[in-house]
């Protein structure tokens, strides 16, 4: 197969997909949407989308998608960082910063240094980081 799309028919990424999805109770991982499109997006790319470890894949509803698309497209780069947690400190820097709502620079800057800084936390770490810049 030559190109994406084409990859992303094949039976083997189409069981893989359909794994995500179960094992995020068929709801966005990010805001817990049930009703809208989901797509299984993939962190980084290694090999095969369907070759993909589990944690590199994530089930998000279309507007979360896209947002993590643009984040992306902001970055310059894919990461590993899972989305829910990308979502969650920008909204906490917002509401920290406010003068970083419009300056996506200084508000991407924060978390490229607490990222850098703090390595890749733990999933308890991540939940109480999450829960407090959503209570915000």
């Amino acid at each position: 197969m030559s190109n994406y799309s084409d990859k992303l028919k094949d039976p083997r990424w189409q069981k893989k997909r359909l794994e995500v999805l179960e094992r995020a109770g068929w709801k966005c991982q990010v805001c817990d949407n049930d009703k809208d499109t989901l797509h299984v997006h993939h962190l980084a790319y290694k090999g095969e989308p369907w070759d993909a470890p589990d944690e590199l894949l994530e089930c998000l509803c279309e507007g979360c998608h896209n947002w993590r698309e643009d984040f992306n497209a902001f970055c310059g780069t894919r990461s590993e960082v899972p989305t829910k947690l990308c979502y969650a400190f920008v909204r906490f820097v917002s509401t920290i910063y406010p003068q970083h709502k419009t300056k996506k620079t200084s508000c991407f800057a924060h978390f490229r240094l607490y990222w850098h800084c703090v390595g890749k936390p733990d999933e308890e770490a991540d939940d109480k980081f999450i829960k407090k810049a959503i209570s915000q």
